[in-house]
């Protein structure tokens, strides 16, 4: 156990030493003997649980914060938690929680803003007590802010109590103090695995890595990009794609580490406790430059400082106020951006809470999932993940059997892999259409729209090319390209065209065809700058070099040629890769083999987006015609007439409205035949599509101005659905 920081209370547990401020982690000799389970620190007093469920305390005792009455320089045994097993503790500013085996919680120290849990006349609980309310509910994780307490349950419920004057409790709008545990409703049904607390602000983090915020926000310590209070709790969205794993929280700043290491601060920023290099406040998470390149394992938050651990050089980062030696630097002076703690440090234990949340409850049948579990969802979830259902199944014995692998598991598995794919059909809620095709054409056309919406920074769109290609900006997870990949394949697999703008050379790389420099050239057609790459990312502009010491290196005749071929290399591999993979796993899971192996690679973009060979008297000349309507019928004619007169665009979405897609199939104009016949209803019936059939419903007009006006109105509102 190494401690450093302030000592003058006797917070550090180094017994009768001189020094008030101790500037180096130094060795407390009282528990060299001892492992430690958890440790919590307060304002001025430390909580140690050891290894065996014993409490120990030390530091100030003005309020009754440490459980005894004993001796306050050295760690002291709290005997009124000796028949109990502790395994974890948590302090506010001047009051503490612990947390038994059997998911009972005992309070002590101030109680003047109902942080203890139970009412009490008195300033301060000097022995800790079992708060009542919370008797009935196994609790698996406490945590303190510095007047308001929280606790987490196996059933994933969130409790809450003590000051809420900044909305701190999440329970709405009424600011009043609450002395008894409250339970967040408005949380039901989220799987949480962590809560954290600041000074008045609460964290909580779900099961998928999502992130709610609650509480005072005046430096932007929620990272919801404003400066508001919430009383209720509220999604952090732009951590959403990152894959939080732990949050912890200052007086007024919050860290967020990721599954691969990156750490977020955000908040108050005035000593320099977020490590961004700088003094100032940050109302949106900012991701911690000076860590990048290292696997942060462990974080933690002091009152305005803040610990990043990395075990592959077993090195301690420190960051932020450095009045008291809590940075462990040698030094009192503050620090804006990471630096080194004087020790070698291991790992021992990972940042986790202590237990989890687990469901091992399932629906034995389709029947008992209506009857009982779909009508306990709740009808406005807070997120997502309220809809999550977490499904325990027991293994089958024999599967599982090695010596039944050669004679009952691998033949299962290829069975179920020879298992014939099944063509894709849609149905949209609120609408009646039968899917014979057509629906699922919009279907297409439609989440191809949305997934490549620029919005989502997923894709760059180059405006000489109007082409696009994977962003390296994205902060969208690989997954969603994975999703893209699959939705592609989908397309091909149906036999639907989708507009995908990429150049050439996404089908060669789907073919393991090399990319070269005349694909650049269609992506890119102003290819000069080709010296050197730079990308801003998280707001910083970095150089790539493109070779070896390519910052050193001149540009010559000789080497040009290894330049160019970098700078490709470059934009279409290398910095796109994890992009690129996924989005190639997801497009081959669905059409690889060797059937794929036979296209060339114009052969296969044109099996995806078709073709823009636009032959609009083709078209004409391959019309069918039903009832009394033939090329030569007045109506016909009238309509080919204003077809002709159409834009370009307008013809196209003409093609739109009657075929799911604007684009013509491989084969040409030739391949693609329409159907036109006549519907009753006279002049004041708009033209009606049956997209599934490439067929026509054309009233019977008697006016080309008026044909014109309703073909117009039809084609104008193309999406949507519905039984004719």
């Amino acid at each position: 156990m190494l401690c450093w920081g302030n000592a003058s209370f006797g917070q550090l547990g180094l017994g009768g030493i001189d020094e008030e401020v101790v500037l180096e982690p130094r060795s407390c000799s009282f528990f060299k003997k001892k492992r430690i389970l958890d440790v919590g620190c307060g304002r001025r007093h430390t909580v140690f649980v050891i290894h065996d469920g014993t409490v120990y305390t030390c530091g100030c005792n003005d309020l009754g914060q440490l459980g005894h009455e004993k001796g306050r320089k050295r760690p002291e045994q709290v005997s009124a938690l000796d028949a109990q097993n502790i395994i974890a503790v948590s302090c506010g500013e001047m009051h503490t929680l612990s947390l038994n085996d059997e998911g009972q919680v005992f309070a002590w120290g101030l109680a003047t803003d109902g942080q203890m849990g139970f009412s009490s006349t008195e300033e301060c609980v000097r022995v800790p007590r079992n708060i009542k309310s919370l008797s009935e509910i196994r609790i698996i994780q406490v945590a303190c802010g510095y007047y308001h307490s929280l606790a987490l349950s196996n059933g994933s419920q969130i409790f809450s109590w003590g000051q809420n004057k900044y909305g701190q409790l999440g329970l709405g709008p009424d600011t009043t103090s609450k002395s008894a545990a409250q339970q967040i409703q408005s949380l039901n049904g989220v799987p949480f695995i962590q809560i954290a607390a600041g000074g008045a602000h609460t964290f909580a983090l779900t099961l998928s890595g999502a992130v709610f915020g609650w509480g005072r926000n005046k430096f932007g310590q929620l990272g919801l990009n404003d400066e508001k209070d919430r009383h209720v709790p509220t999604l952090l969205k732009s951590l959403r794609t990152q894959k939080v794993v732990y949050i912890c929280c200052g007086e007024d700043h919050t860290a967020t580490l990721t599954k691969e290491g990156g750490v977020f601060t955000f908040g108050a920023g005035g000593y320099g406790q977020l490590g961004h290099n700088s003094t100032n406040h940050e109302i949106n998470p900012r991701k911690v430059f000076e860590l990048m390149g290292n696997v942060v394992t462990q974080i933690a938050c002091g009152r305005q400082h803040t610990l990043a651990f990395v075990p592959s050089s077993g090195k301690l980062h420190s960051f932020g106020l450095g009045g008291n030696g809590q940075l462990g630097t040698g030094f009192t002076s503050n620090r804006k951006s990471p630096s080194i703690v004087k020790a070698a440090w291991a790992v021992h234990n990972v940042s986790s809470p202590p237990g989890k949340c687990q469901s091992t409850s399932h629906g034995r049948c389709i029947f008992c999932m209506e009857k009982n579990l779909i009508p306990r969802f709740p009808k406005s979830p807070p997120d997502i993940e309220a809809m999550r259902v977490y499904i325990t199944l027991t293994e089958c014995p024999l599967l599982s059997d090695p010596n039944n692998y050669v004679t009952l598991a691998i033949p299962f598995a290829a069975s179920i892999l020879r298992l014939e794919k099944t063509p894709l059909k849609v149905i949209f809620v609120g609408e009646e259409a039968i899917d014979a095709g057509g629906v699922r054409k919009e279907f297409f056309l439609l989440i191809m729209r949305e997934l490549l919406d620029p919005k989502y920074g997923m894709f760059q769109y180059y405006e000489e090319s109007r082409l696009i290609w994977f962003s390296f900006q994205t902060f969208e997870d690989n997954d969603l390209f994975h999703l893209i990949g699959i939705v592609c394949g989908l397309a091909i697999y149906n036999f639907t065209i989708v507009d995908l703008p990429f150049p050439l050379a996404l089908y060669k790389k789907l073919l393991k065809y090399k990319t070269t420099l005349d694909d650049l050239k269609e992506l890119i057609p102003d290819v000069g700058r080709l010296v050197n790459i730079t990308e801003e990312k998280y707001g910083v502009t970095q150089i790539k070099e493109l070779i070896p010491n390519g910052t050193n290196t001149s540009v010559t005749n000789e080497n040009r040629h290894e330049f160019v071929e970098a700078y490709v290399d470059y934009v279409f591999n290398k910095s796109v890769a994890p992009l690129f993979d996924a989005f190639f796993e997801g497009f081959h899971k669905v059409c690889g083999g060797k059937v794929l192996q036979l296209f060339q690679p114009n052969e296969l973009q044109a099996m995806v987006i078709g073709n823009a060979n636009y032959d609009w008297k083709e078209l004409e000349k391959n019309t069918e015609y039903k009832g009394e309507y033939g090329a030569d019928h007045p109506t016909i004619k009238f309509f080919w007439a204003v077809f002709h007169e159409l834009s370009l665009e307008k013809k196209k979405q003409f093609l739109l409205f009657l075929t799911g897609s604007d684009r013509i199939p491989i084969l040409g104009m030739k391949s693609l035949k329409i159907v036109i016949q006549p519907t009753g209803g006279g002049n004041d019936y708009l033209p009606v599509a049956h997209t599934c059939f490439n067929l026509l419903d054309l009233p019977k007009y008697t006016d080309q101005e008026l044909l014109q006006n309703k073909l117009i109105q039809a084609i104008d509102h193309y999406e949507g659905f519905s039984l004719v």
